[in-house]
């Protein structure tokens, strides 16, 4: 059974209001370790509790892509959690998105955006899935305890590197 799941790498952590957040993206077997060749489009969203500020689409070729998302001019200083899936993780029964927290600035207004909060646990935060919101909080209130097991070199074992070293505690 395959178990498809993404990896996006960022240019940088913060940006400013209207600037590009610049994104590559692997696509790989989780179970295997190799590049996925089902899935054609990553589906980007950015997200506060509110739900979805900028949505993007990237194309897949052999399990990588690149791409952008503009950030609005308008939108306000704060975090956003960026999340990314397939239309094959979005079909899973356990929601395995790629999700981590980008910063945005805005300088040219005092308006803030304070609706992103991490959940109490040790491992990530998954996304919720698009249109499918019951209510503020449930974005953010699942948990995995599974590190990403995908770095820029390759995959690596869970809980190690390529070289079968232990990396946690």
């Amino acid at each position: 059974m395959l178990h498809e799941r993404l990896y996006l790498v960022t240019d940088k952590e913060s940006y400013l209001a209207g600037e590009h957040i610049w994104i590559s993206c692997f696509c790989y077997d989780a179970v295997m370790g190799k590049p996925s060749l089902v899935s054609a489009v990553a589906y980007l969203e950015l997200q506060n509790l509110s739900g979805s500020v900028v949505q993007a689409k990237i194309a897949l070729a052999k399990g990588r892509g690149s791409g952008l998302i503009a950030l609005p001019v308008s939108l306000p200083t704060g975090n956003y959690r960026l999340i990314a899936y397939t239309r094959y993780m979005y079909s899973e029964s356990e929601q395995n998105y790629f999700s981590r927290i980008v910063t945005v600035y805005n300088p040219l207004t005092s308006l803030r955006s304070d609706k992103v909060r991490l959940a109490s646990g040790t491992g990530p935060v998954a996304g919720s899935r698009r249109g499918r919101h019951t209510g503020p909080g449930d974005l953010l209130r699942r948990t995995t305890a599974r590190a990403d097991s995908w770095w820029v070199g390759g995959p690596r074992a869970p809980g190690g590197d390529r070289l079968g070293r232990h990396l946690h505690g």
